[in-house]
Formats: C-alpha cells, structure tokens, sequence
C-alpha cells in the first residue's frame, strides 16, 4: 500500500477517504451493534441445532441451521443500513454477494477472508490517504502508516504507532490531556456519551480563561449540548477562532499603519525643522563674523541699519579687490587697539560716521 493522494484515487472511493472524525466513530459504533446482533443470532441457531433431535452434532453438517447462518453473516456482510464500513463500496458488496450466490465454488471461510481483506484495504485508505490541505508531518506520518500495513502489521499497532507520533510532537502536559481524550473516545458507546467527552476536552472552563475565552467555549458547550457532531462543532470553532485571528491581524496591520503614518509625518516635520534650523544658521553665518580683535569671540552683525564696525581704509582696498580682508569689531574699543592683524598700510582704525 502507498499512501495516495485523494485526486489521484479510482473514482469510486476519490471521495470516500479519508473519513471525517465523525464518520469513522458512526461506523465503529454500528459495527459493533452488529456484531452484537450477529453473535446473538449465531448463538440461537447454534442452540436450536443443538436442542433439534433431527439435527446432528454439528452446526456445519446440518444443511438447514448451516443455511441460517450463512445468511446471517451475509447480512452482516451486505448490511443496507447506512453507515455501515462497507456503505459506499459498490465493488466490494458485487464482489462479496456474487461469493454468496456461488456456494459450490466458495465457502464460508473464502467469504470471511475476502471481507477481512476488503476492510483491511478500506481502513488502509482511510488512514494513508493524503488530503490537500495535509501538512508535511502529516504526510510523513500517513507514508509511514502504509509501510507498515505492507509489513502486514495489524491495525491496532498502525493506529497506536499513529498516536504515539502525534504525542511526540506536542508538549507533555498537552499530550497527555490529548491521550486521556483518544481513550475516553475510544471507550465510549455512542454520540451521546461522547458529548461530555468533548466538552470536558475542548470546552472546560479555567479561572485564567478571559471574558472572551469563557464566552467562546460556553457557546460551543451549548452546541454539542444540543447532539451536533463532533466535526461540525470543531469546524465552527476554527472558523470562528480564524475569523478571530484575521480580524486581529487586520487591527494590528491598521494600527501599525497608523504608526507609520505618524512615523513619517514627524520624520518629515522633523526634516521641516532641521531644514529651516539649517538655513537660518546659514543666513546668521553669512552675515555674522567674528570680532577681529585678538580673543574676542563675540559675533559683529554684518546687516546694523550703520553697518559694522570695521577699518575704513581695509574696507575701500576690499571693494577694489576681493583678495583684501576685512576687520570687524564688537566695539569702538575693540578697533581702536587692534594694531596686530590688521593689513591696512595707513594702521588707521575708523568706524562709519
């Protein structure tokens, strides 16, 4: 067997596998209801053979309980009843019904090994078959499942080999609380009884649940209170958490959209600012300069309604020639005494009159 992805199947069974939660519990209930019935039904026909004086000591040489029997697991075997494990396989139920209606070429024990053949295939594709939304460890798991029916492995091992991958692959605490929930559900007989299984599991009430939590597993309490299955409450409280999570994401990406926003229009006031800063330290460059005097530092405001102070002379040899320097001062005192820097050839100190 391999594990096979469900496009890629016959189309009989393409939408067949793999089964849903829900379905494989109806079949596993239904298949032992009747088998109850069955071997209530064999152990009558047993007993009647035995009481009957006309009958002999066995069943199997008896014609006519034999007969009773024989219908008895051809029932079994070709139940109309829904959900039955056999309910969609047309090719198995002609196959099984043509063996029946050829007792000189098959027995009863051929019948019995075709059908536990046939089971056997159809819980190998229940379990191996890979869906299109499988993840890569679940394909792994599903590739590893069809090895092992190939190695003739009983099914019980398969699905215990199953679980035990998916325990691995959560927290302890987590795992165990899972393995308490796949033996209650195995233990269980019946939809109703596995309502309180499902609530406890998915829906129990903890004092660090918040307000929204609570009233999320209150709501789908109440719905499998109700007697909806398992599949259908666990796909609306996905859907729902989904939803949850998408309209989370989508305030996150707004809210970080209006950050952004803010981000960038203060990045930009800020630009604004330096840019004005910037030119106003340009402006107070180009008409500032410093006090000629030796050690004095104080700024001379090159744009005074008078202008600055400054050498007269130094001042006209300037306009005629770029090359010339000019001297500025603070103060009157200031280019009176400054006799050190100054290239003026007259060494004359004015100021504006």
């Amino acid at each position: 067997m391999t594990a096979t992805e469900g496009g890629n199947m016959p189309s009989s069974t393409a939408d067949i596998y793999p089964l849903s939660f829900d379905q494989r519990l109806l079949e596993a209930d239904n298949l032992r209801e009747d088998t109850v019935k069955l071997e209530s039904k064999l152990s009558s026909i047993r007993k009647a053979c035995s009481e009957s004086p006309q009958c002999s000591n066995s069943v199997a040489e008896c014609p006519e309980h034999m007969g009773q029997i024989v219908e008895a697991y051809q029932e079994f075997y070709l139940s109309d009843e829904p959900n039955r494990w056999h309910s969609n396989l047309t090719k198995y139920k002609e196959a099984v019904r043509s063996m029946f209606n050829n007792p000189q070429e098959y027995t009863l024990d051929d019948i019995h090994e075709r059908v536990r053949k046939e089971q056997r295939q159809s819980q190998g594709s229940d379990l191996c078959t890979i869906r299109p939304d499988d993840t890569e460890e679940i394909i792994r798991w599903k590739h590893e499942s069809a090895e092992m029916f190939d190695q003739g492995r009983t099914i019980t091992d398969i699905i215990n080999r199953r679980i035990k991958m998916q325990l691995e692959a959560l927290p302890e605490s987590e795992a165990a609380e899972k393995l308490a929930f796949l033996k209650a559900v195995e233990e269980s007989r019946g939809s109703r009884e596995r309502i309180r299984i499902y609530i406890d599991y998915y829906c129990q009430q903890l004092p660090t649940d918040s307000r929204e939590r609570a009233a999320f597993k209150s709501k789908f309490t109440k719905m499998f209170q109700e007697g909806l299955s398992h599949d259908i409450v666990i796909g609306a409280m996905i859907k729902q958490s989904t939803e949850a999570k998408e309209a989370q994401k989508s305030n996150l990406q707004h809210r970080l959209g209006e950050l952004q926003m803010a981000q960038s229009a203060h990045l930009k006031n800020k630009a604004k600012k330096e840019e004005t800063f910037s030119r106003r330290l340009q402006v107070e460059a180009e008409n500032t300069a410093e006090c000629s005097f030796p050690g004095c530092e104080l700024p001379v405001n090159l744009l005074t309604e008078d202008g600055p102070l400054e050498c007269a002379i130094c001042e006209w040899l300037s306009q005629r020639s770029s090359s010339r320097k000019q001297f500025f001062y603070c103060s009157n005192e200031h280019a009176d005494n400054d006799f050190v820097n100054n290239e003026c050839p007259a060494r004359t100190r004015s100021h504006p009159t």
